[in-house]
């Protein structure tokens, strides 16, 4: 209510619109929200948090074109955002385009080294047959956090399918 009291003390104030878009998507008010963050956006265009939410509500609806538009939106502005390269990432591998999520990854493992996000890049090298830099992701996500049974797991699966396409002299 606090929002919408400040909406209605300043209509154009496209703070107190994204913070209501923000509230409502967290009360999984998807469309209410993506209504109230598109309204921030005719306020403000460049408004970089109404973008990054707005792309999070059209994932909830599945509304991948749209989330792909506000994501790239945002990440124009805000190019050093880890969870919105992973974020777009994500979407890009459920359509199953995994060339253009590979930068995203490497981008968000560039700013944010984290073991989970290094074993998911891996998986993506090895589902598009760069298994050297496969191999890596995984052992850096190891290094990172030696209990990560996925790295693990696929980095011998990596391992074993780059020794089988290794010629061997006889």
């Amino acid at each position: 209510e606090q929002y919408r009291a400040a909406i209605q003390a300043d209509p154009v104030r496209a703070v107190a619109h994204n913070s209501l878009g923000g509230a409502l998507l967290a009360d999984a008010r998807t469309a209410d929200a993506i209504r109230e963050l598109r309204v921030t956006l005719q306020i403000d265009p460049d408004y970089p948090s109404a973008h990054f939410n707005l792309a999070r509500a059209l994932a909830e609806s599945s509304e991948w074109d749209g989330a792909i538009t506000e994501y790239t939106a945002f990440l124009k502005q805000q190019p050093d955002d880890a969870q919105a390269c992973l974020n777009l990432a994500a979407i890009h591998i459920g359509q199953g385009k995994f060339a253009k999520a590979i930068p995203l990854y490497e981008k968000a493992c560039e700013l944010a080294s984290q073991s989970n996000s290094l074993a998911d890049l891996g998986t993506l090298y090895a589902r598009t047959g760069r298994l050297p830099e496969a191999i890596q992701a995984f052992q850096k996500a190891l290094a990172l956090d030696p209990s990560n049974e996925t790295a693990r797991n696929n980095l011998a699966r990596a391992t074993a399918s780059s020794q089988s396409r290794t010629p061997r002299e006889p």
